[in-house]
């Protein structure tokens, strides 16, 4: 057995911070070491020593410096939680901006009528039947062309087929 050991858990057993199982082990042990007992002892009378001393107060100043030290260090906090708060707001505006432009651009496409890349030009029309004439129309808001082929009122001679 380590005695060093040992008067570590006791003291700490004393104290309060020894375990429930470890403090069961020391409790059924039936014999202790004459050190133990000892320091048992002493650690009694050394605290009634220490319970029957006047607390000196400390002076004003002192009390004082501690107070605007609690005062500081609980501004600090504040301001640092602000700071961060303020972040995170700038944050959020940012994203709110940046999404209503984004909407904005979308709902301008899709609300805005389609436009044709190109215009549509017609430079010339061949007819397959002998002695007819096209028409060509264009209109450009839509972009759209309609070709009208006008065919001869005789017809041709293998009776329309082509």
């Amino acid at each position: 057995m380590n005695i060093f050991k040992e008067l570590k858990r006791w003291s700490r057993r004393r104290d309060g911070e020894l375990d429930a199982r470890a403090t069961h082990a020391l409790d059924a042990r039936k014999t202790q070491p004459a050190l133990i007992e000892e320091a048992l002892e002493e650690w009694e009378n050394i605290g009634a020593r220490l319970r029957r001393q006047p607390i000196p107060t400390p002076p004003a100043e002192v009390m004082w410096n501690d107070v605007r030290r609690a005062i500081h260090l609980l501004k600090a906090q504040e301001h640092e939680a602000a700071r961060i708060r303020f972040r995170w707001d700038w944050a959020a505006i940012a994203a709110t901006l940046v999404l209503f432009a984004g909407v904005g651009l979308f709902s301008t496409r899709v609300l805005s009528p389609p436009t044709a890349l190109a215009a549509p030009r017609v430079e010339w029309v061949d007819a397959a039947l002998p002695g007819a004439s096209a028409m060509v129309y264009e209109d450009q808001t839509s972009g759209a062309v309609v070709i009208w082929m006008v065919a001869p009122e005789n017809g041709p001679a293998n009776g329309g087929a082509i």
